[in-house]
């Protein structure tokens, strides 16, 4: 028998990571399925802080780019997003920011909490680790629902709409 060549073996390589991707669903709150995009290439769209200290709340990411807080931070409301997949960039426009907020902001970007601040527009900007992605937000963490841990989600459902809805979290 003679050994397969190298056009053939990057044939046999290719064959599972090389299939067609079916195009992601457009709902409110982004799923990874088998099959769909890369979920980098799109952010998570419930961010959740289950807890602790103060109360639950969380942040929605839209489809249209805006994003609703829900049970803290509700001042800051509306939220505009966008998305650099290849950067695994995440920018949060915040709205009514006050003088206190831009401080606790400027002391989050010295610590290296995030990637930029934009003092003008109100912008964020947060490096995502595709693999353990978390948001710091005023000194809150904030992590995807599907990253609760099950004994988190009493609580987070409780300052959380979306996670108490069917198809949430």
């Amino acid at each position: 028998m003679r050994p397969p060549s190298f056009a053939t073996l990057i044939a046999i390589l290719c064959a599972g990571a090389c299939q067609p991707r079916a195009q992601s669903s457009d709902s409110a709150v982004a799923e990874v399925r088998y099959g769909a995009p890369d979920a980098s290439a799109v952010p998570p769209r419930l961010w959740v802080f289950g807890g602790g200290e103060t109360g639950p709340f969380c942040l929605l990411l839209r489809d249209d780019g805006s994003g609703v807080f829900f049970s803290g931070f509700e001042a800051n409301n509306p939220v505009h997003w966008t998305y650099d997949s290849s950067a695994h960039r995440l920018d949060l426009t915040l709205s009514h920011l006050s003088v206190d907020d831009y401080s606790v902001l400027k002391d989050n970007l010295s610590r290296r909490y995030f990637r930029a601040l934009d003092s003008v527009s109100g912008t964020i900007s947060y490096s995502l680790d595709p693999d353990a992605p978390a948001i710091n937000l005023f000194n809150w963490i904030l992590k995807p629902s599907e990253y609760l841990e099950e004994w988190e989600l009493p609580s987070a459902r409780k300052g959380c709409p979306p996670l108490a809805t069917p198809g949430g979290a």
